[in-house]
């Protein structure tokens, strides 16, 4: 998900009571795209967990370890915190009629990550032979943007964006402007350099996780687990393909 932030004027006669203002599905050469179009709310709303999500992560897979309460305590602190400043002051106000953001997500990236369940030291099994939680690490890989694919694809959306937002983007200016990008990042290379690099400092994950037990490769057509006895998987992990929408649907439609 590549957000881009603009600000105009304060307008209120032409809000809807929802932040999300549009959404519109498009799909050109095998790329599927999804373009929105909110107030900043709906994009500073997340931030305090992307935030606090970051505070977590070191310690969160860590085997036979649990969180420590400060640890807990920070992070609460943050995110609410975070959440405060932006919905009761001024600061909710500026998100709500002074900016808007238009995002484009690309709905069916190549990059691909991967979940590794790795044994710590010495194990101790349950009486049915399977191994605790305690004596396992689980590593959570998600390599975003490391198929050079997805570049491209971004770039062809953004250029997509400018005419499906249009209605919404001629009446602002963008808060980091494209031509000050360019300037410090130059327009060389396929895609250009200040688009990669605007790429790698603003992508956001979209947060619809799936396929890590995709059906065909690690459960059969009854969700079994291959070479598994007595164990099935029932989640958004047997997608073998990534959906164009949040999962939550297609979950219920596998149970």
């Amino acid at each position: 998900l590549l957000p881009r932030l603009r600000c105009h004027y304060p307008t209120f006669y032409d809000l809807s009571p929802s932040t999300v203002q549009a959404i519109v599905h498009e799909e050109e050469d095998l790329n599927r795209f999804q373009f929105m179009c909110c107030d900043a709310t709906a994009l500073f709303d997340g931030a305090s967990y992307y935030v606090s999500s970051s505070l977590r992560k070191p310690i969160e897979y860590q085997s036979g370890k649990q969180r420590s309460a400060a640890n807990e305590l920070l992070v609460a602190f943050v995110r609410n915190t975070l959440q405060f400043l932006i919905a009761y002051t001024p600061l909710y106000f500026l998100c709500r009629y002074c900016l808007f953001s238009t995002q484009l997500c690309l709905m069916n990236p190549k990059s691909r990550g991967r979940v590794q369940i790795k044994k710590t030291g010495t194990s101790s099994k349950t009486p049915e032979g399977l191994l605790r939680r305690r004596d396992v690490e689980i590593i959570v890989d998600s390599p975003y943007l490391t198929h050079d694919d997805d570049f491209k694809a971004l770039y062809h959306g953004w250029n997509r964006s400018e005419e499906v937002c249009e209605p919404w983007t001629k009446r602002g200016w963008d808060v980091k402007p494209v031509w000050l990008l360019q300037m410090i990042h130059g327009t060389s290379g396929s895609p250009p350099t200040w688009f990669r690099k605007m790429c790698e400092g603003n992508v956001l994950p979209y947060y619809h996780w799936c396929g890590t037990c995709a059906a065909g490769d690690v459960v059969d057509e009854s969700l079994c687990v291959i070479g598994v006895k007595k164990l099935r998987i029932c989640d958004a992990s047997v997608f073998p393909t990534i959906p164009s929408s949040p999962t939550a649907l297609t979950c219920a439609a596998v149970e």
